[in-house]
């Protein structure tokens, strides 16, 4: 019997192990938004974080999930090449660019962008919900290719202090409620003062559950204890 399993456990543990590397290889070379850790107590952390750009879209709030989906199919579809720029653009690493001519028009290039991580959630009053991209940080506002969707905007964020609360595990909607709360109430346990809350999400869905890199993002308006 124990001959007959051997080949399964096998199978398993080989698959357990290709599941875990591509855990670690999806977002290994990935570019984040760039911070300072001012401080750190157990799953908080209190960061500066330089400008970045997004290119950021806002759909209905239907359940998380579906309207996460929407919304970084619309956002992915520009870096992935659905965007519009005159200029014919050097070819370089990680940026891919491809031109093309059509009735005698100008050269219109199709830009692919290269993905950076995280992808950034915001729950609005009026059920809706915003979703962004991290540009990479070679780019200028005006050096981005203009989206050829008008639901997607490009937005220079400038630097801020946040109080982020990391976690791991699947981003389920009731998580994330639990994790704003704790967020929220130790804002208020530290006499901080916070202002924008957002859900930011580093992986791609296949990654293993204990991989996964979640956090919880609040700007600070007053930094006073």
């Amino acid at each position: 019997m124990k001959r007959k399993m051997l080949p399964a456990i096998i199978t398993i543990a080989v698959l357990f192990l290709i599941w875990i590397t591509y855990g670690y290889l999806s977002v290994r070379n990935i570019e984040s938004p760039k911070y300072e850790v001012l401080s750190a107590d157990r799953s908080f952390e209190i960061r500066n974080y330089e400008s970045f750009i997004i290119a950021e879209t806002t759909v209905d709030k239907k359940s998380y999930q579906k309207s996460t989906n929407q919304g970084f199919r619309i956002v992915a579809d520009y870096i992935f090449g659905n965007n519009t720029k005159q200029d014919k653009i050097a070819m370089t690493a990680p940026v891919v660019t491809e031109s093309s001519k059509e009735n005698g028009e100008n050269d219109s290039v199709s830009e692919k962008i290269a993905m950076t991580t995280p992808v950034v959630t915001e729950t609005e009053g009026d059920g809706k919900m915003k979703l962004y991209f991290v540009m990479p940080s070679e780019f200028k506002l005006d050096e981005l290719p203009t989206p050829n969707n008008a639901q997607v905007s490009l937005i220079q964020i400038p630097a801020e202090t946040r109080l982020v609360l990391n976690f791991s595990g699947w981003a389920t909607e009731s998580k994330i409620d639990a994790k704003i709360k704790a967020l929220k109430d130790y804002a208020s346990e530290k006499n901080l003062e916070i202002g924008l809350v957002q859900v930011a999400q580093y992986n791609p869905p296949f990654t293993p559950p204990f991989m996964r890199r979640n956090e919880i993002w609040a700007t600070i308006s007053s930094n006073e204890e």
